[in-house]
């Protein structure tokens, strides 16, 4: 509404380009969205009106309130990226060591149709990468940032939405003298995210393990070969004392409190992911309860390691919000979490494990 929009642009122009997180936070998730994607669009294209602000600054402190699952800028991290994905207009913010600018992007359905063919091609192990569809999406994503990108340092992102499906560490970067390499070649990936501290006392490495194996499929779905032989022989390293091994229908009463106090928790099971407002978003594992996001978010995980050996585990589920179940374990306190966001072979899942 216009009013909402005149209201931020004068707490705006009042505090000098900085806002209140408790001034927006009383407005709905969906519309402060809708907000920060008029208003940022807004500042983008009347500079003039923060006054002596830098509207990639203004606009970046914003980004919280938007519910992009990352916080704001972190000054000594460069090169980094944030992105917002916004349904007519996205944003992206690009931190160099020639400092922080923001650019606009497509909106959604462009974005999404910019990602499709690449993740149709991951979803087939074996089959090749159109390298055009890479170099299309690196080219809008990623921009000028292979010229400011030395090689072995750390690249930063913070992805939104439907871009939390891109594979960053394969989009191609330009290389001088010509040609192109991939990403991970140039340095790290690291993706930023929001989490919770985890509690301190925990057990070291190597603690507490939950295990569970379920070969069963989902509707529509074949039987795994090898889940519960992964969990099995993962069982079998630990203590006995230790252990708390879950195969088939055993693990049909898998709820978000059975993730509480493990040190280490390993899923090899189908999983079949379903969007829902916000973070009403489901997990299913093979014919057990539905886990949601949210119920997985709001527990308190001291987890040194998760492992989600399913398929689709870090699918994003939704724009805002924590935006994959992986994420919602990382939100929870779980210190690293190893998921896919494509369909998983069997064998090979087994052989990571």
């Amino acid at each position: 509404p216009s009013h909402r929009v005149g209201e931020v642009v004068h707490l705006m122009q009042e505090a000098d380009g900085r806002v209140f997180a408790a001034d927006l936070r009383l407005v709905n998730r969906r519309l402060r969205r809708e907000l920060f994607e008029t208003v940022a669009g807004f500042f983008l294209d009347h500079p003039r009106r923060l006054g002596r602000a830098d509207p990639a600054a203004s606009t970046l402190a914003l980004l919280e309130l938007a519910d992009t699952g990352a916080g704001g800028d972190v000054p000594d991290l460069a090169p980094a990226l944030w992105f917002f994905v916004g349904k007519e207009r996205s944003f992206r913010w690009s931190r160099t060591a020639g400092g922080l600018s923001v650019t606009g992007l497509p909106g959604e359905a462009d974005l999404a149709r910019l990602v499709a063919p690449v993740v149709a091609d991951m979803q087939h192990p074996g089959r090749t990468v159109v390298e055009s569809a890479l170099s299309r999406l690196a080219d809008v994503l990623l921009g000028p940032l292979g010229d400011h990108w030395a090689a072995g340092r750390t690249l930063h992102l913070a992805p939104d939405g439907v871009l939390h499906a891109v594979p960053w560490a394969l989009l191609p970067l330009p290389v001088p003298g010509g040609g192109f390499e991939p990403a991970l070649t140039r340095g790290p990936v690291r993706e930023l995210a929001r989490t919770r501290e985890p509690p301190r006392g925990s057990s070291p490495p190597g603690g507490r393990l939950l295990a569970i194996g379920d070969d069963r499929t989902l509707a529509g779905g074949e039987e795994l070969r090898r889940a519960e032989a992964e969990a099995r022989a993962l069982a079998a390293r630990w203590p006995s004392t230790q252990v708390d091994l879950r195969l088939g229908a055993v693990a049909d009463d898998l709820t978000e409190d059975d993730f509480v106090g493990r040190d280490v928790i390993h899923i090899a099971s189908h999983a079949r992911c379903r969007e829902g407002l916000g973070y009403r978003a489901t997990v299913r594992f093979a014919a057990g309860v539905p886990l949601t996001a949210t119920g997985v978010a709001r527990r308190r995980l001291d987890a040194d390691l998760m492992v989600l050996s399913c398929c689709e585990a870090d699918r994003p589920l939704a724009a805002g919000g924590v935006g994959s179940f992986a994420r919602a374990c990382l939100e929870a306190g779980a210190r690293t979490v190893i998921a896919s966001s494509q369909r998983v072979d069997d064998e090979a899942a087994a052989e990571l494990a």
